[in-house]
């Protein structure tokens, strides 16, 4: 993302400086990267938010690129110079390929049966089941029925559904869903009414103590 965003300001300066005209699509696209990579500096850290500035990055970076090649003072005419560019950019498409295909998260997930696990589970558990799903939004649809509860920890200082925390240390529901622990707070909530019954990767599913 660094590389991408540092070529893409290069290659503005470089327009900048020979005055050529910049769209203002491209002007609003690097002011918005700008915002969000400052941004990272001030909230929950999570690297799902890297992928608009990656995206915006490769829209705009290969160009700047192309930019950069043709102002180095190289004994290359511009034709050559083009072609070195596209070579560039096919050898780059090759290895982010390859990247993508066997060393990438999407790669892991190709033989995972994680959706299916939960579905398969959440199949044989009744709709009348009240449910608290703590820090765990990605399972709620797996969940057929309508009585549950949330909470959500966005980031340190915006927690959703923080009201509700009361029922899940109360033992107020059949069943706990827990997500990995977000703030300290997760990690001392009480479970010694709850009992462990199954677990998807860093996902919990713990059921109400018989009496």
């Amino acid at each position: 993302m660094l590389s991408l965003i540092a070529t893409w300001i290069i290659g503005l300066l470089i327009r900048v400086k020979a005055r050529t005209k910049i769209h203002t699509e491209e002007f609003i696209a690097f002011v918005f990267s700008i915002i969000l990579m400052v941004s990272f500096l001030f909230r929950y850290w999570d690297a799902r938010y890297l992928f608009p500035v990656q995206v915006l990055g490769i829209l705009f970076a290969p160009y700047s690129l192309y930019c950069i090649l043709l102002s180095l003072t190289l004994k290359l005419d511009a034709v050559k110079k083009t072609r070195i560019f596209f070579y560039c950019i096919a050898l780059l498409s090759i290895f982010g390929l390859y990247q993508l295909s066997f060393h990438s998260y999407i790669a892991d997930s190709y033989k995972s049966t994680y959706t299916a696990d939960l579905t398969e589970y959440f199949s044989e558990v009744p709709d009348s089941t009240s449910i608290f799903f703590y820090n765990a939004t990605q399972v709620v649809p797996f969940f057929h029925g309508s009585n549950y509860y949330q909470r959500i920890t966005m980031f340190k200082k915006w927690v959703l559904g923080s009201e509700f925390a009361p029922i899940a240390t109360g033992a107020k529901v059949d069943m706990l869903v827990l997500g990995p622990p977000m703030l300290e707070e997760d990690q001392e909530l009480p479970l010694d009414k709850y009992e462990e019954v199954a677990k998807f990767r860093e996902i919990r599913i713990l059921r109400k103590k018989e009496r």
